[in-house]
């Protein structure tokens, strides 16, 4: 008569213990599902900011743009700007494929022709320091374009100082025509 009793806890525990192993061994399964699932969808996001990065850094070497600065009626380069040449000159051996395309520009002060002239005169001021770096003619073209995309305020020297440049813009080279 007491096994009965004893028995019956015994069975009652027993059970009610496999019940919580269970239910733990089933919410274990559960939780390691969802982590599947969030590493699943981790990696997928993962996957496409790698492919975003991947499209900007194309993007980033297809077109790269930056300026010389000149004084005012000067087409000299500077030490400092011959040095960015010379680390542009580097980049530029080692991607063959690349072109440079010199763009010179004025501010808005002195004569149309006058500008013109000196805007052309830098630029063939950065294609020949191109050049005598090692980089051949027919990947570099250039033109002058006087004051003619100037948006300096007259009399605002410090919008003066931005517009006497050459924008200096790597491409990649077009391909060849084929005449078909």
């Amino acid at each position: 008569m007491a096994a009965g009793p004893i028995g019956f806890v015994v069975g009652a525990l027993g059970g009610a213990f496999l019940a919580d192993q269970s239910r733990q061994a089933n919410s274990a399964e559960l939780a390691l599902s969802r982590a599947g699932q969030e590493h699943e969808q981790l990696r997928q996001a993962l996957n496409d900011k790698t492919d975003e990065a991947e499209q900007l850094e194309e993007l980033a070497a297809e077109r790269m743009t930056f300026h010389v600065l000149f004084a005012s009626g000067a087409d000299t380069l500077s030490d400092v700007d011959m040095q960015r040449l010379k680390m542009l000159v580097d980049h530029l051996q080692a991607n063959p494929e690349l072109v440079v395309n010199l763009d010179g520009h004025a501010d808005p002060r002195g004569t149309d022709e006058y500008n013109n002239v000196l805007s052309q005169e830098r630029a063939k001021a950065v294609k020949q320091a191109l050049v005598d770096l090692g980089i051949p003619e027919e990947r570099i073209s250039h033109q002058g374009h006087g004051n003619r995309f100037s948006n300096a305020a007259k009399g605002d020297e410090e919008a003066y100082q931005q517009e006497r440049r050459v924008d200096i813009t790597i491409d990649h080279q077009a391909p060849a025509y084929s005449g078909i």
